[in-house]
């Protein structure tokens, strides 16, 4: 969907969904990605989401979502990358900024309420099927 956009956020899916939910204002905030990602969890959570399955696909689509918009790469982040503790979830990611590789570890709190990025990669670490091991 978004393989063809130069930038994801000038999409007309985007685009759409930020006017609908009154995020097109800017906002000169140095984690302006971050504050536009807790608001659309915010949004999620106050919809009814009928199965876990869900909840989990939501959560990762937005970080997935979050990754595009940053130019971040998904495929480096590993189980060593990810911590997980109380207050919330750090993912360490990778931008190529003038081909030289830039680590950045992006912060996600953990949220109340069935939408929650980190209770969502906490579920998908736990469980049998998930294949992203722990970087050796």
């Amino acid at each position: 969907m978004f393989s063809e956009c130069r930038d994801v956020g000038q999409s007309p899916v985007v685009q759409a969904i930020a006017n609908k939910m009154n995020l097109d204002r800017t906002d000169h905030r140095k984690y302006q990605s971050i504050r536009n990602l807790n608001q659309l969890f915010t949004f999620f959570t106050d919809k009814e989401i009928v199965n876990e399955r869900e909840i989990m696909r939501k959560s990762l689509a937005l970080i997935v979502a979050f990754s595009g918009a940053r130019m971040t790469e998904l495929v480096g982040v590993t189980r060593d990358g990810v911590k997980l503790d109380d207050e919330q979830m750090t993912a360490r990611m990778v931008i190529k900024k003038n081909k030289k590789p830039i680590p950045l570890d992006v912060p996600f709190k953990r949220l109340e309420g069935d939408v929650c990025p980190a209770k969502a990669i906490e579920q998908w670490f736990n469980q049998e099927h998930c294949t992203k091991q722990v970087q050796e």
